[in-house]
């Protein structure tokens, strides 16, 4: 499983690295648009693992194991090449890269936003039975609202951001996040809590892949490094929001709710490190940022 993890995490970081090198203008709409297939592949593995391979748990083994070959023959097939870059430059860029505030303040809000994707996707099904749904009532909600939310929240925002600052994009997609999160636990109606569910994933969306097309739009010779980096921490979230909600709820069910509300906390805590780097953010058409001053 630890091998498995590894791997999987090389190819996230080397898609995106890979999708990154695309221009200034287009990155951030094809990052999103990548991250597209991320979410699809979520919503067609369970399907097709329980509709057409039966949850035969052998069949499932050999469709991952097909899938990753077919993945491995088309990674050799595609060619793709890159500037090859001295040793002593390599080593100054990474010098500068990891002494550049600009990186830990985006790893921070990939950790956090990661910390409230998961969040949802752990706890929320438990939120809403204990708020009286049944359990395929409150799955159905989770994988039809919140999955199909940000389906369509990435596709919004590949067109979107043709037009719109990436920067602007986050931070307002963070804000909505703070809202329909919060109107989630109101204990509304199934059908208006499905469709605060579908905002809520609509609105966190963008802010993932369009963090990273910043991350490298800052870090242009060394995005690929600069995108491993922030990822890394993205994913450390997960370590982040699943024991603090459990420890926040208790062990009443219904304490859920209030464990739940470090979502919309953790937004706001977004919101407010992209408003008050904004200035830091938008130097990042320099092609490097040895000596920033975040003040």
């Amino acid at each position: 499983m630890f091998v498995l993890g590894c791997g999987g995490s090389l190819v996230i970081v080397a898609a995106n690295a890979i999708v990154s090198d695309v221009g200034d203008e287009k990155r951030a709409a094809a990052l999103n648009f990548l991250n597209v297939f991320s979410g699809l592949g979520g919503l067609a593995t369970p399907f097709i693992a329980a509709n057409l391979l039966g949850s035969n748990s052998s069949r499932i083994v050999v469709f991952g194991i097909a899938t990753t070959v077919l993945v491995l023959c088309l990674a050799l097939l595609v060619p793709l090449s890159k500037r090859p870059v001295a040793s002593e430059e390599r080593a100054s860029d990474q010098r500068n890269l990891f002494s550049n505030p600009a990186l830990y303040l985006l790893s921070a809000v990939t950790l956090l936003y990661t910390a409230c994707e998961f969040g949802i996707w752990n706890w929320l099904p438990k939120f809403l039975i204990a708020s009286g749904m049944s359990t395929a009532v409150a799955l159905n909600v989770l994988s039809l609202g919140f999955a199909c939310g940000l389906l369509c929240g990435r596709i919004v925002a590949t067109s979107v951001l043709w037009r719109i600052s990436p920067s602007i994009v986050v931070i307002v997609s963070s804000l909505l996040m703070a809202g329909t999160t919060y109107m989630i636990l109101q204990r509304e109606p199934v059908w208006l809590t499905s469709v605060l569910v579908f905002l809520a994933g609509a609105a966190m969306a963008p802010v993932f892949p369009t963090t990273i097309a910043i991350v490298a739009r800052l870090f242009k010779e060394q995005s690929a490094t600069a995108i491993g980096f922030a990822i890394t921490c993205g994913f450390s979230g997960l370590i982040l929001s699943s024991p603090l909600i459990g420890w926040l709820s208790g062990s009443d069910p219904l304490g859920v709710g209030r464990g739940l509300l470090i979502v919309p906390v953790l937004s706001m805590i977004i919101f407010a490190i992209l408003i008050l780097s904004r200035k830091l953010f938008s130097q990042g058409t320099r092609e490097n940022l040895p000596n920033l001053d975040v003040s």
